[in-house]
């Protein structure tokens, strides 16, 4: 039972890395991309 509970701690820390890793990776993009800024009409 030991080992199900560390495996389960691991998959959950694996999935919140991957949640921080897309979100900061997606933020870069946007920035990156300019997207704060408001649209310019015309």
């Amino acid at each position: 039972m030991d080992d199900l509970n560390g495996s389960l701690a691991n998959f959950g820390y694996l999935v919140v890395g991957i949640f921080l890793a897309s979100w900061a990776l997606s933020f870069a993009i946007y920035r990156w991309q300019g997207l704060e800024k408001p649209l310019k009409p015309g």
